[in-house]
């Protein structure tokens, strides 16, 4: 059972694309830079597709229960996101003044 559960996690492309990336870190190559550039795109869309793809997986659920610590802590989470932009909003502002 534990090699078959070996052999099925080496299949996972997830789990061959961190492999990959960590041999790929530890080799210390260096990537072309149109590739580096490519790479850093699909990372940035990584993200968001799979918050899409999860979410559009749960569609089908429905709410059941008592939703609002659900409510609470997304509202929460909300405002701590918004938080955060404001002070790097407001750090990088501070530095383009200090360039000037």
């Amino acid at each position: 059972r534990a090699a078959r559960a070996v052999l099925d996690a080496a299949r996972n492309p997830i789990i061959g694309g961190i492999a990959l990336g960590l041999l790929v870190n530890l080799s210390g190559a260096v990537i072309p830079t149109p590739v580096a550039k490519v790479l850093e795109l699909l990372a940035a869309a990584a993200v968001p597709c799979a918050l899409f793809s999860m979410g559009s997986s749960l569609a089908g659920y429905p709410l059941m229960g008592d939703v609002r610590p659900a409510v609470l802590l997304s509202a929460l989470k909300l405002v701590a996101f918004f938080r955060e932009r404001c002070r790097e909003f407001r750090a990088a502002g501070e530095q383009q003044a200090a360039r000037a």
